[in-house]
Parts: structure tokens; C-alpha cells; sequence
């Protein structure tokens, strides 16, 4: 996690940074439980999904095989042959457009030699995600600071940041027991 801010404020709780998990599993992990069920049943119950095609992809195979197909999702979108698309995925599905395209460009271009493996791998990612708890939503604090610049002596610039936590908008208890830390 890291900070990004400007002078008078921080945001916290963001990740800018490459994760250690793969593209997959990120993109598994923004999938509500109902999708990564209806993947983990199909990958079950089917052994293979398909990559780089509708047909039979995890889209499709998890509505098909969970008998999606033929009847309306939240009322959105009757399907009879699966999912074929990414607007026809995110409706029966009733996630973003945005989630079906990370997964489907993360699957399609994931590293494994077969359909086979990628599929064992997708469980395996499900398994450890798990599929009954959807994902958390992050966290984003904003927190304001006041950065101090210019010619000020040690001295000056304790006694304004010392005048600045004094300031009753500015009240934090564990902030004003700086005097003590720093002997002042």
C-alpha cells in the first residue's frame, strides 16, 4: 500500500504497485461468490474451460452449467445458448463490463500450456479466494498534513507545528504528547 497526496492532503489504502498475485487472481478476486460459483461448478462439472473463445469459456460454461441459460437473471436478460459476449456476460451475470474484460483478457492471455491447466489453475485460485465471500471493497482515507517549507529553524518550525496542534480543528490527543517525545 502506499500514499498519493499533494500538499495539504494524503490518500491512504492505495496500491500502485505490482502485486504478487497474478493477473488472474486479481481479476478472480473482483468477481462477486455468485460468478466465482457458477465458474468453480462449471470447472467442476465440465474438467476444461475454454480460452480465447465464447464458446465454452468461463462465462458461458458457468452460465450453462449452472442452468442460467433460459431464464431471466434480476430480470435483465433471458439467455438460451450462454453467455457470447462481454455486454451479454456482464448482464446475466449483473456485474461491470469492466470485470468481465479483466477476466476474459487475464484467462485468454494467462501462461499456462493447455485449457486443461488453466483450468486447474482457476480452481485453484477459487479454492483459495474462495467462493462464498465476495470481495472486500478497498479502503481510501484522506488524511490532510501540512508540509512545512522554507527557512525556518528547528526551533520555528516546532513552535508553529506545535502552534497548528493547539488549533481546535486540529485536536489529537496522541499529536499533543509530542512535547513530552521530544523534550520540549
Amino acid at each position: 500500500m502506499s500514499d498519493w497526496g499533494s500538499k495539504s492532503f494524503v490518500l491512504t489504502g492505495l496500491n500502485f504497485g505490482k502485486s504478487s498475485a497474478s493477473e488472474l487472481e486479481q481479476a478472480v478476486t473482483l468477481l462477486p461468490a455468485r460468478v466465482r460459483q457458477a465458474f468453480y461448478g462449471a470447472a467442476m462439472r465440465k474438467g476444461i474451460i475454454a480460452r480465447k473463445t465464447w464458446n465454452g469459456c468461463a462465462f458461458n460454461a458457468g452460465s450453462l452449467e449452472n442452468e442460467i441459460q433460459g431464464k431471466k437473471i434480476e430480470g435483465k436478460l433471458e439467455v438460451t445458448q450462454g453467455v457470447a459476449g462481454y455486454t451479454s456476460a456482464a448482464e446475466v451475470f449483473n456485474i461491470s463490463p469492466y470485470k468481465v474484460s479483466r477476466f476474459i483478457s487475464a484467462w485468454d492471455t494467462s501462461p499456462y500450456a493447455s485449457d486443461k491447466l488453466a483450468t486447474e489453475a482457476l480452481v485453484e485460485i477459487l479454492e483459495r479466494i474462495g467462493i462464498f465471500n465476495d470481495p472486500d471493497k478497498p479502503t481510501v482515507k484522506i488524511v490532510t498534513h501540512t508540509v512545512y517549507e522554507g527557512n525556518m529553524t528547528d526551533a520555528q518550525l516546532l513552535a508553529s507545528f506545535k502552534e497548528e496542534l493547539t488549533n481546535p480543528e486540529f485536536s489529537f490527543p496522541e499529536l499533543l504528547a509530542m512535547d513530552e517525545l521530544l523534550g520540549v
